[in-house]
């Protein structure tokens, strides 16, 4: 019983504490948003790949919201997601409430106490779950990717292929001599393309079925 009555109180601890380093690890992402453009994150390299990818086959997409809220929510951490850590917690304070409801129809008188003191922890529990608002930061964190990805990333991507159209229009009229070329050369750079535009298909395609 000694043991007992603190099982509850340490479930609490326990409980906080993956609230605590769930919060560390969303900060993480959130701090990286803030320096998005030099971003190191493997998470945020993901997206802005797939999102240039997709821009360069010209596959709109139609909500960028939820284009990112799906990448966070599938990212994983040594099969963690940025859910698990709140998930533990909660289950960590379900016990303990468990286990004080148990202790105090189990022990009777003797176990008020240490109820009391139970309850008093998983008041300080909901506070700290408020203090540290993992949903919240996770949310700021999504909304600055996507405000990235719709007013700067689209815009430099559109600009960057009406450069390259307007280029391409320029060069045939530059020269109207025809120039020899070797074939070996000509066939072995169109085998680049194609094999360049293969890998964007295949990842954007991965992307999609995943």
């Amino acid at each position: 019983m000694i043991y007992f009555k603190y099982l509850s109180i340490l479930c609490f601890v326990f409980a906080m504490f993956f609230e605590l380093s769930g919060f560390i690890w969303v900060n993480r992402l959130y701090m990286a948003c803030l320096n998005i453009q030099g971003v190191r994150h493997t998470l945020l390299k993901q997206i802005l790949l797939r999102f240039t990818n997709c821009a360069r086959l010209n596959i709109g997409i139609c909500n960028t919201e939820s284009f990112v809220k799906k990448y966070i929510s599938g990212y994983s951490f040594i099969g963690l997601h940025y859910s698990s850590p709140k998930k533990i917690g909660a289950a960590f304070s379900l016990t303990g409430i468990i286990l004080t409801a148990y202790g105090t129809l189990s022990y009777s008188q003797t176990y008020y106490q240490y109820a009391l003191i139970s309850i008093l922890f998983c008041i300080i529990y909901i506070l700290f779950c408020h203090f540290v608002d993992i949903d919240g930061r996770l949310e700021q964190a999504c909304y600055m990717i996507t405000d990235y990805l719709d007013n700067t990333l689209k815009h430099r991507l559109i600009s960057f292929a009406t450069e390259e159209a307007a280029a391409a229009k320029e060069t045939p009229s530059a020269s109207k001599q025809p120039i020899k070329k070797e074939p070996v050369k000509e066939n072995s750079a169109k085998k680049q393309i194609v094999e360049n535009s293969d890998e964007i298909i295949f990842s954007v395609i991965n992307d999609f079925l995943v």
